[in-house]
């Protein structure tokens, strides 16, 4: 299946998980609900200092958590050990807003090219198959490859600070090691789904109550060949909801020891309207 095609199990705030980075990834056979994630997500703080501190992981504590370097460290040992591994999406969620927007995406690409392997990252430049077309129209032309043409890739995604991802997005989106979501809220009737520009990925928290309307909206990117992230799919009931209308990414803090949270016996299933 190509990527487009594809929903998988991702584990929401990866670094507050009782399982180990590497253990998230592990995929059981025996029991596809136990962990199995093709996604992981990062919350980074950003600093002044030009160290491996530049940016930090946590939740809610700008000073505090292990430098966002550690965990890429993490995901670099787990390619060493399998380096055909499937293709990981790595929400990348920036809880900063203070400080000069200008410098954001050098600093950004050039931290992942000092503390990662450049050559292991699926980026924007990879889909443009037509180079006069923005990245959205050819991600609705052409779609993303197979999933077995991105093995050993992992795919980098910022979140968060709107103003922020959106203007890594539009600084010279060919350039850039990473992709930018855009949020859509679960309650909107009226989505903004686009035609062109250089956003492909969209990021929603969903909740049960706004189902009736979510479940329209999410067809609708689908349908574009576009990826949706939702998160905190954290019961049964709305997690087969999230995979039965499509839905890329399934993000959840149920990642193990919950029978229903898998997408099947395997790692990627087929992504459906049911």
């Amino acid at each position: 299946m190509k990527y487009h095609e594809v929903s998988f199990k991702a584990s929401h705030n990866s670094y507050e998980r009782n399982e180990s980075i590497h253990d998230q990834l592990r995929f059981f056979t025996s029991d596809p609900s136990r962990c199995g994630c093709r996604g992981l997500e990062f919350d980074i703080w950003r600093h002044s200092d030009e160290t491996e501190r530049f940016f930090t992981v946590s939740h809610t504590t700008p000073s505090g958590g292990y430098p966002l370097a550690y965990y890429l460290g993490l995901l670099l040992s787990f390619n060493i050990n399998q380096p055909q591994h499937d293709p990981i999406f790595v929400t990348i969620d920036i809880k900063s807003s203070n400080g000069s927007i200008q410098n954001l995406p050098q600093e950004i690409d050039s931290y992942f090219r000092r503390f990662f392997n450049e050559a292991l990252i699926f980026k924007p430049s990879q889909l443009f198959f037509n180079r006069r077309l923005s990245l959205c129209e050819n991600v609705i032309q052409n779609g993303w490859p197979d999933t077995s043409a991105m093995k050993g890739k992992f795919i980098f995604c910022l979140s968060g600070t709107k103003s922020w991802k959106a203007f890594y997005a539009d600084s010279g989106v060919r350039d850039r090691l990473c992709f930018s979501d855009m949020d859509v809220d679960d309650n909107t009737s009226n989505p903004f789904v686009p035609v062109k520009g250089n956003i492909v990925i969209f990021n929603m928290h969903i909740w049960t109550a706004d189902f009736n309307t979510w479940k329209n909206t999410l067809p609708l990117y689908f349908n574009k060949k576009l990826l949706t992230r939702v998160y905190e799919a954290d019961g049964e009931a709305l997690w087969n909801k999230a995979q039965n209308r499509s839905a890329t990414v399934l993000a959840t803090n149920k990642v193990s020891g919950h029978s229903w949270a898998k997408v099947g016996s395997t790692p990627f299933a087929k992504r459906k309207i049911v």
